[in-house]
């Protein structure tokens, strides 16, 4: 762009770097739809066009070189304020005069009062804020006004302050330019800050709000209490409200400039009702997710205006620090996220409204295993963050509190997971002594009595959710108007957070098989896992290995329905034309009884972009097809492994450990079977929350702010519900679709990091293996096999696994347990000992290894290797 005036969506395309944080932030909050006020930026070259006189950069020069602990010194001093008062009596270049001259009137700015702020280009950014340093001028009114507080903001550059803090962030005075924003000074009700985050604490599920009568000055520096609104980030509910003192308030002069006067009849109220702080909140979130390009949840500290119907937003910058959340026993360590545990369900990248969703859902699992029993968590805790849209656990706080709680290992906490993280430290006096022991004994008594209370109530909590999804998919949901859509996606949202304690307590059973590893391997080591997984192969009655039988079931019954038959048979094969069979096909209404009880699970089924099976079976067909002709897979295998197992240990163990180590069998059994059962009824939720939003995009596109409904999946929640609620008019929501689509597609070209320590990325060795050669990773379904190594990336590449073969998987959901029937054996790149994949394997008698990093760039499609599931180790036939 060419320097000098620009609006709001030339100042967007020109960037940064001419427009300062504060100008471009404006400019693309203003792109996104937000209501800014009218306006635009000068740009720095102007500023940079006035420091260029020899005059000014002898000055310049001297105080480069002025040394830090000379600068508070009377000298410099002297030579600040000489700079800025030639700053100020030079003038702007008279081209630049006529500019301003053609701006104000083309934005019918030339009358009215305006804000002229200061704009540094390294300013409002996410290493560095400025707030408070460089000086904003209020109530300006008139072209030689606003010339001369143009002028002031560019010599605010040059205070002690300013030159001091540039020091300290080691920000060199050259390369610092200074842009001017030019707006409409708003005619305010109200006005004050607010974060997406709460700052004092380091919380980032809470949203805060400060509000003062007036302008904002008297909020932003601090010289009066305001009032403190606080809400719940995720359903914006009001948490706390406090009204603050509000002695004084800001109010503009007559003749220019304003004033702080006197509060009498407005001190003690408050300044926004209710409803206002939950419209104001969910305008503040919409602004995190629209300034959070990077995928990295950079939280947003706000300025904000209200003329008494409408909000404003005046400025948005990063929060540039946020105190660190976490126990006391973890401080002195860096926080170590990994992937391991969501590599199986959620490798790829998330959606806007995935991520908008997924990390509070998650959030919520996490934490209900503690808050069952008591155990007192640290208000705000986050277990989980996302790093280029994908999800990654807070691994140390997980390890911390199994242990601080039950006494679980860290090291057992770690197999249970997946992944490549290392332990943490554990001193001593974290340990503690007898005390803290029997508290961990009584804690985990406390804990397996909850497991067992969900278990009984599993049945009953189950057919309740299942009813209430089947409510929602089969309605009329065109009938709803937006309100009552809103209301439905709540309940939804409500029915998901509340079935969390359930489905983790659930899912927590199958950790007693951790017991029988760990017991199993202490009186038989080096072979005692291997027994383990063995004694559980075909042991239980796990939900998505059902998957995979009943699939070959169906194929089994295409062998008898020529209808069936010519509609697998056709050239091309088209899955969509199934529904077209005869009813009396009994392909057909097997299928259909298959799809009225599965058809709410989908590839990769946590994604909530993901068609579910019941909307496109696509990839049951396709499985189905690859099946016909084949030899149906039994349990049989899979049971007499596990009698072998048995029969060797009559040899191997005493007697008095026999019926412990059965007992311990049949509770690790029930507990897979629990997981799988739990996760499948957690994920039936997703199917009407799913068609809502669908529902949702459907509306958007009719009303034209949408391409597709499929658009919806670009929008985060807080958005949705901003459309439906009419809070938003959805103007700039095709600037940040297009966005999101392209960060989407840029983050998926990206390999993921195994870990992130502190907040830097780590990425693990591959493993690299010769002819011969082996690779260790985690043996975790027993027995040994041989094949033509399959490397498939997604379940929809498993038409290219032929049986026999050993299936090669990055991680597996159980959208991949119809493959797990041809393979020969299976290995992944990450997964755990309770992970879906592991837990499969041994319910088919199919050896297993996982976590092996670089897999795929070890072994090439096609060659033969040899999977050691009682070692835990792959290798190439030489």
């Amino acid at each position: 762009m060419k320097p000098g005036f620009l609006t709001w969506q030339q100042a967007h395309e020109a960037g940064v770097t001419q427009c300062g944080g504060k100008g471009w932030n404006l400019a693309r909050l203003h792109r996104f739809g937000f209501n800014v006020p009218d306006g635009g930026v000068l740009t720095g070259d102007v500023y940079e066009q006035l420091l260029a006189d020899p005059a000014l950069q002898t000055l310049v020069i001297h105080l480069r070189t002025t040394p830090d602990d000379r600068l508070s010194g009377s000298d410099t001093a002297q030579q600040l304020e000489t700079l800025r008062q030639m700053i100020v009596t030079r003038g702007l270049p008279a081209q630049c005069t006529q500019q301003l001259t053609q701006f104000l009137a083309e934005q019918v700015l030339a009358d009215t009062s305006l804000a002229v702020r200061s704009s540094a280009t390294l300013e409002d950014g996410e290493s560095a804020s400025f707030a408070g340093i460089h000086e904003s001028y209020l109530n300006v009114t008139g072209q030689p006004a606003v010339e001369q507080a143009i002028l002031n903001c560019f010599a605010s550059l040059w205070t002690l302050r300013a030159v001091t803090y540039r020091r300290k962030m080691g920000i060199d005075d050259q390369a610092l330019s200074c842009a001017v924003v030019i707006m409409a000074l708003v005619d305010t009700h109200s006005s004050g800050i607010a974060f997406s985050c709460e700052p004092a604490t380091g919380r980032e599920d809470v949203t805060v709000i400060n509000a003062n009568f007036g302008l904002g000055e008297s909020v932003v520096d601090g010289v009066i209490e305001p009032d403190e609104y606080r809400l719940s980030t995720h359903s914006m509910t009001l948490l706390s409200q406090k009204t603050g003192s509000k002695t004084k308030h800001t109010r503009v002069n007559a003749n220019g400039g304003t004033r702080l006067v006197e509060s009498t009849h407005t001190r003690h109220e408050q300044v926004l009702p209710e409803k206002q702080i939950i419209r104001l909140g969910r305008l503040v979130q919409r602004a995190f997710w629209a300034l959070n390009e990077k995928g990295n949840g950079q939280h947003q500290d706000i300025e904000w205006a209200f003329d008494g119907e409408a909000f404003f937003l005046l400025q948005a910058r990063p929060v540039t620090a946020l105190p660190r959340l976490t126990c006391d026993a973890l401080r002195n360590q860096a926080d170590i996220w990994s992937n391991g545990n969501f590599r199986d369900a959620a490798p790829l990248v998330q959606s806007t409204l995935g991520a908008s969703l997924f990390t509070h859902q998650v959030d919520i699992i996490l934490r209900a295993p503690f808050e069952s029993i008591g155990y007192l968590l640290p208000a705000g805790l986050r277990f989980i963050k996302l790093f280029q849209g994908r999800p990654y656990c807070n691994s140390s706080l997980m390890q911390w509190l199994y242990f601080d709680s039950t006494g679980f290992l860290p090291a057992a906490t770690n197999r249970s997971m997946g992944g490549h993280q290392q332990e943490i430290e554990i001193d001593a006096k974290a340990r503690g002594g007898l005390g803290k022991k029997l508290r961990r004994g009584w804690t985990t008594i406390k804990m397996m009595r909850e497991m067992n209370r969900h278990k009984k109530e599993a049945q009953a909590g189950i057919a309740k959710e299942t009813a209430f999804a089947n409510t929602v998919v089969h309605a009329d949901l065109t009938a709803l108007s937006d309100e009552e859509l809103v209301i439905k996606l709540q309940l939804c949202d409500h029915r998901i957070d509340a079935y969390a304690t359930p489905f983790i307590m659930l899912t927590a059973r199958s950790g007693s098989a951790i017991m029988l590893f760990d017991l199993l391997e202490k009186h038989l080591p080096d072979k005692g896992t291997a027994f383990a997984t063995a004694l559980l192969a075909g042991a239980g009655d796990i939900t998505s290995a059902d998957h995979g039988y009943r699939l070959q079931d169906l194929a089994l019954l295409v062998e008898t329905d020529s209808a069936a038959q010519e509609f697998f048979n056709a050239e091309p094969f088209l899955p969509n034309e199934w529904q077209r069979l005869p009813e009396s096909s009994s392909f057909k209404q097997a299928f259909q009884a298959f799809i009225d009880e599965y058809g709410h699970r989908a590839v990769y089924e946590v994604y909530i972009n993901n068609p579910r099976w019941r909307e496109k079976p696509d990839y049951l067909l396709n499985v189905i097809r690859q099946y016909i002709g084949g030899s149906p897979s039994s349990t049989l295998k899979a049971q007499q492994k596990a009698e072998q197992a048995r029969q060797t240990l009559k040899k191997e163990l005493p007697f008095y450990l026999r019926a412990f180590i059965k007992s311990l069998v049949k509770q690790a059994a029930s507990g897979a079977a629990s997981k799988e059962m739990a996760k499948s009824t957690y994920i039936r939720l997703f199917e009407p929350m799913r068609l809502l939003f669908l529902e949702a995009g459907r509306r958007f596109e009719s009303r034209g702010l949408l391409q597709s409904s499929d658009e919806i999946f670009h929008c985060a929640h807080i958005e949705v519900t901003s459309l439906l609620m009419g809070e938003w008019n959805g103007k700039g929501i095709q600037w940040l679709i297009e966005a999101r689509h392209k960060n989407k597609a840029a983050w998926e070209k990206c390999a993921p990091p195994d870990l992130i320590l502190g907040e830097q990325p780590h990425y693990l060795t591959p493993v690299t293996m010769g002819s011969g050669s082996e690779m260790t990773g985690m043996g975790v379904a027993a027995g040994c096999a041989e094949g033509c190594a399959r490397l498939i990336r997604t379940p929809e590449q498993g038409t290219a696994l032929k049986r026999g073969d050993v299936l090669v998987a990055p991680s597996t959901d159980p959208a991949w347990t119809p493959l797990f029937l041809n393979a020969a054996a299976i290995v992944m790149e990450t997964g755990g000992q309770l992970s879906h994949g592991a837990i499969v394997a041994r319910e088919y008698g199919i050896p297993a290894v996982v976590n092996i990093p670089g897999l795929f760039n070890a072994i090439g499609d096609g060659e033969r290797i040899v999977v050691d599931g009682d070692r835990g180790v792959v290798k190439k036939r030489a």
